[in-house]
């Protein structure tokens, strides 16, 4: 029986991909709020300066387009715990401008990292999506595209 191995991508299948992604604005709703210079730069320096409504409109709206299926009536008590959430953890960010997600040293930031998804998972309507999706934004200025779309060119 004959093993079936998986095709490494050609560099035209990653064109063509990235083609038909920007074609069918599949990347639309990150380019949206990678324009949004003003909430990113509180969420990734100076989230004590994050107002509820910041989160409720920019970071809130956007996963729920990405189908974390947050539920409108909770808003208000979800933006509270994830404010908290940042300022509790504002320090324990560790991508910073310098870094390159090809080079980064994963392997060194395990423990923090599992104990950050920990810390966001025990948040009411935050699952696993909305978690990488706030990992990627809050984390990785150096990585303004999808975060899906860096792991498919890191692996």
């Amino acid at each position: 029986m004959e093993m079936h191995q998986k095709k490494i991508p050609t560099f035209l299948d990653i064109c063509w991909a990235v083609i038909i992604w920007k074609i069918l604005g599949w990347n639309k709703d990150y380019d949206e709020l990678m324009g949004e210079k003003e909430f990113l730069e509180k969420l990734r320096k100076k989230s004590e300066r994050l107002s509820i409504e910041e989160i409720e409109e920019h970071l809130l709206k956007f996963l729920n387009k990405w189908g974390c299926r947050i539920t409108k009536e909770k808003y208000d008590i979800v933006a509270q715990k994830l404010k908290k959430f940042f300022n509790e953890y504002k320090d324990e960010f560790f991508f910073r401008e310098e870094d390159d997600i090809l080079t980064f040293d994963f392997g060194k930031y395990k423990e923090k990292l599992a104990k950050i998804i920990e810390k966001l998972n025990a948040i009411d309507e935050i699952g696993p999506t909305a978690i990488s999706k706030i990992l990627h934004i809050k984390s990785t200025p150096i990585c303004d595209v999808g975060y899906e779309n860096c792991k498919r060119i890191r692996f």
